[in-house]
């Protein structure tokens, strides 16, 4: 299975896209925007396949000279930008217009994929924007981004929108189980956390870290509502320690209370299900919504880089007030 097909869960985007082949009226410039792992990037590998697949229909072909290079990574008119660390520089950017004015080599287009788009730095969009406004007829460039919204006005309408979508959970779910990654209650908690995000969930199974930051939170929140301050010290030590994902611990820990809330309200036990240790604690489903809403309050701290461990005690302070 190869071209527009191999992109699961898309078929809207693989739509637009396959009628702009077809119809021949190619935008100079695209944003694929939508949430990391749902196959943005797979897309526009494909779509610059396509621009250049030496076939007159069904483009990509994936049997051609033009495709097989760029199945191989070695097409000289596909061109992959990544940021330089933290954000697109404006270096990057000026290089990037010697490159878009030079001839077309053997394609038909020149792509030019940049990933993560809103990460560039105000002068680096400011010198994209003008490439964007005059760009070669030969040129497509396509923007990939997490967080449209960050990049300015002008280069969104200089670029024709191609959204994604999260993926639907048992799409995710039968490709874990049909890769064989791991266990069927391991995949379930991975795809509740990945929020339609088939490459996160895949992160989440390959490494397992996201299961020890399950077991830390169900032991937090144990410390906290049995007032066991020691304990709740020693895990927010570990945090630290072991060099463990803070925002995704308390992923975690939202997660966890919330399935405890769903089956106080009989609601069933949520997508992944209520641990033993938290379906013995005593609080009522009011309480636990109190908790819920003690740990967003700590979430978006977190967003604001407040300090870990003062923010811990504080949670854990309010948490332990509850029981």
């Amino acid at each position: 299975m190869g071209g527009f097909s191999a992109v699961l869960g898309q078929t809207g985007a693989g739509a637009i896209l396959q009628s702009a082949l077809e119809s021949g009226r190619i935008a100079h410039a695209y944003l694929f925007a939508g949430p990391r792992g749902v196959g943005k990037g797979l897309t526009a590998e494909v779509f610059a396949r396509a621009l250049n697949c030496a076939a007159h229909e069904d483009r990509p072909c994936d049997r051609c000279l033009p495709c097989q290079k760029a199945l191989n990574g070695n097409h000289p008119d596909i061109l992959w930008l990544k940021p330089a660390g933290s954000s697109f520089k404006i270096e990057q950017v000026r290089e990037l217009q010697r490159t878009v004015h030079a001839k077309v080599y053997e394609g038909r287009h020149k792509v030019i994929v940049l990933e993560d788009s809103h990460k560039a730095t105000t002068q680096a969009a400011n010198s994209l924007l003008k490439t964007l406004e005059e760009p070669p007829g030969s040129t497509v460039f396509i923007l990939l981004s997490e967080n449209p919204q960050t990049l300015p006005p002008t280069i969104l309408s200089r670029c024709q929108r191609v959204n994604f979508a999260p993926l639907d959970n048992r799409l995710i779910s039968e490709v874990l189980r049909q890769r064989q990654l791991g266990r069927a209650e391991d995949r379930e908690l991975a795809v509740s956390l990945a929020g339609g995000s088939l490459g996160r969930a895949i992160e989440y199974m390959q490494d397992q870290k996201v299961f020890v930051l399950r077991q830390r939170a169900i032991e937090f929140i144990q410390a906290c509502l049995g007032k066991n301050y020691y304990r709740r010290y020693k895990i927010t030590e570990s945090l630290e320690k072991d060099k463990l994902d803070v925002a995704l611990f308390f992923e975690h820990m939202l997660l966890l209370l919330r399935d405890v809330y769903l089956g106080r309200n009989g609601q069933g036990q949520g997508r992944a299900g209520i641990p033993e240790a938290l379906e013995q604690t005593g609080l009522d489903a009011e309480s636990i919504g109190l908790a819920l809403q003690v740990v967003l309050d700590g979430v978006e701290l977190q967003r604001k880089q407040a300090n870990t461990k003062l923010l811990l005690d504080v949670i854990g302070c309010r948490l332990a007030r509850l029981a």
